[in-house]
């Protein structure tokens, strides 16, 4: 079940038991979901828009579940989001990109993510440091053709 997380906004969040969480947002604020609205009204694909913006589990597998939940039940949608390492502070991410830990990290998030139905679409999106995918349901692969990936 979906809670909303702030009145000003579009961002709710959604939990599996108390071992995994998901937030996400439908209002179209982030360069992302802008990006793949303006594709769906463009080419007047009948959706709507969603960016997940964390998804969280303290139980390995209990994400992947909640993530899968998460897409089946939202079929109708063009579900995107930016994969990418956070840092507490600046520090801590310059010392990641010299070991070469922050390229590491962002593989591991980009294969889990492919593992789980995911399309990379960062070479429509162009982030630097994160890697933008939208989920592989129909109308995913219908906006994934539409942007010519």
């Amino acid at each position: 079940m979906s809670m909303k997380v702030d009145e000003n906004s579009e961002l709710f969040e959604i939990s599996l038991r108390k071992d995994a969480s998901l937030t996400y947002i439908t209002d179209g604020r982030s360069f992302i979901l802008r990006d793949i609205v303006g594709v769906i009204a463009k080419n007047n694909i009948n959706a709507t828009a969603i960016e997940i913006i964390t998804l969280k589990s303290s139980v390995k597998g209990a994400g992947r579940e909640l993530l899968k939940s998460f897409c089946d039940t939202h079929a109708e949608s063009a579900i995107v989001l930016k994969a990418e390492q956070m840092y507490d502070t600046q520090e801590e991410y310059e010392q990641a990109c010299v070991s070469g830990e922050f390229d590491k990290s962002l593989e591991k998030l980009v294969q889990y993510y492919k593992s789980n139905g995911f399309i990379d679409i960062n070479n429509y999106v162009g982030y630097n440091s994160a890697c933008a995918f939208i989920f592989g349901n129909e109308i995913g692969k219908q906006v994934v053709y539409e942007i010519g990936i």
